[in-house]
């Protein structure tokens, strides 16, 4: 191991957890980014005394950060504050039709059985389920690598899945358990965060419902990008090297093996590589043809076509009936996933989600004003030209008005916004996309695109595209298994 060189390309969660484990373990660690600051997907920035977090802004599944934190004999709590939201979220389905969900699953429970009788039993045998599958998911699936149709891990998948009809989309299975949709919508809404329409993810993205009824919700006093900022810590403490403003421009292999890279004019030796990086920019853009495991037409089918249209508002003075979480929801939402993924228009009545963390946080905005985020998710075949992002921002900003009762649009002292053409600048995201590879069906778990490559033997991929998924918390986990890879190749009798 001694002098065994490790490049990692892009420092996300993924590329900084990898790196941070590598370098403790004696690896000398180089992590090459293209941007001028860290975080990938989680990067942050301030303006006019405001800070928002660019990315997820879910800190979920926190036993997580706790296990990748102990490897180094540390807690979360060694290097930021953790808040448990008393709310979850907020759910608008009309101005007067609202509803919160609570930390206390006996409130929403009692919230749900006034919505649709005999609903509170039925729901809280379903979050049973997600809770079993989630564990089981966790304890036997997260943390494993997959390489053939016949790994006793593939079994226990399956296993898992049995819990959840496994040819059942989230909908079908939801709807085995309440009529209502509007409780539909409350169990169905974690489907925007994969970029599928609840028709298309599979039942097993049940598991997430976890989430709501037992792992509850976090917010990191200053927001997501102090896990960043954690990750960053660690890297250099172990004696990582973190090389800003270096976008890698070539893999370049011999023998079957990536020996080097090309960043800036300058060779990077390597004895591995672990890509943090988009896997389609990847594989299509950084490795030559007969090196590629995936072909165009591959990532063509594999591809997200969701992308999403991001609003950074700094509003003065404040929207009173925004929580932490918001979301408003269309009247007929199967509108909204048309518009996404059928006619690729822009949607007409938005599913919008807004995290207002100036809720939690008074750090990120001046006092009595709130730093807000709006995300709608959209068609990756949308037109991004400036005229249509003007007229579409102005219809948010009317639907959150209207919902809220609340002027924002004279009030607004921050005002950017980030959609297709700004994934691609500045994440190298194939077509624009906002999520990665789609986890429809027949293409989540072990049947996601594998984290090693197949034709160059010592090539790893850690992050969205690769096992186990898309999110912060997978992203982790991601790095902890191109991690093992690492390990593997090194020491190729341990197998």
């Amino acid at each position: 191991m001694k002098n065994k060189k490790v490049i990692i390309i892009g420092a996300g969660i993924g590329g900084l957890t990898a790196g941070a484990l590598l370098a403790q373990m004696g690896y000398e660690v180089t992590i090459l980014e293209k941007n001028s600051s860290i975080g990938g997907r989680v990067m942050q920035f301030s303006e006019s005394g405001y800070t928002f977090d660019m990315g997820s802004p879910w800190y979920i599944m926190p036993e997580v950060y706790e296990r990748l934190f102990a490897h180094f004999g540390k807690k979360p709590s060694d290097f930021y504050h953790l808040t448990k939201l008393k709310t979850h979220y907020r759910m608008f389905f009309g101005k007067n039709q609202v509803i919160d969900i609570d930390e206390d699953m006996s409130k929403n429970l009692q919230q749900f059985e006034a919505m649709e009788k005999g609903s509170a039993k039925n729901i809280k045998d379903y979050l049973a389920k997600s809770k079993s599958l989630y564990d089981f998911s966790m304890k036997h699936v997260a943390y494993k690598n997959h390489d053939s149709m016949f790994d006793r891990v593939r079994f226990a998948w399956v296993r898992a899945a049995l819990s959840a009809p496994i040819f059942d989309s989230l909908e079908e299975f939801v709807s085995r358990y309440t009529k209502n949709k509007e409780l539909q919508k409350v169990l169905l809404y974690s489907s925007l965060f994969i970029g599928n329409p609840p028709q298309q993810t599979p039942s097993l993205y049940s598991a997430l419902a976890n989430i709501d009824s037992h792992t509850g919700v976090f917010y990191p006093q200053g927001g997501m990008h102090q896990v960043v900022t954690a990750l960053e810590m660690l890297c250099k403490e172990y004696g990582a090297t973190i090389k800003l403003r270096t976008p890698v421009a070539k893999i370049v292999t011999k023998d079957g093996c990536a020996s080097s890279v090309i960043a800036r004019n300058k060779r990077y030796n390597a004895d591995f590589i672990i890509s943090n990086a988009d896997y389609a920019h990847t594989e299509l853009r950084l490795l030559d043809e007969e090196h590629r495991t995936y072909d165009e037409q591959y990532a063509e089918y594999k591809r997200n076509t969701s992308s999403a249209f991001i609003m950074y508002f700094g509003v003065k003075g404040g929207v009173k009936k925004l929580k932490h979480h918001t979301f408003i929801v269309a009247n007929d939402w199967d509108d909204h996933f048309s518009d996404m993924f059928a006619d690729t228009s822009w949607p007409n009545e938005p599913l919008v989600y807004i995290t207002t963390s100036s809720k939690t946080d008074p750090s990120v905005a001046p006092k009595g004003c709130d730093a807000i985020r709006v995300y709608v998710p959209i068609s990756a075949y949308i037109k991004d030209t400036p005229e249509a992002r003007a007229a579409f921002k102005e219809k948010v900003i009317q639907r959150i008005e209207q919902m809220t009762g609340e002027d924002i649009r004279s009030r607004l002292v921050v005002d950017r916004v980030f959609t297709i053409k700004d994934y691609q600048r500045l994440y190298n995201s194939y077509r624009g996309g906002g999520l990665g590879f789609t986890t429809k069906k027949f293409n989540t778990g072990f049947l996601h695109p594998n984290n090693k490559s197949m034709k160059v033997r010592n090539l790893f991929y850690a992050g969205r595209d690769s096992l186990p998924g898309i999110g912060m918390g997978l992203a982790v986990i991601s790095a902890e298994l191109a991690v093992m890879r690492v390990m593997e190749a090194d020491t190729p009798s341990r197998k």
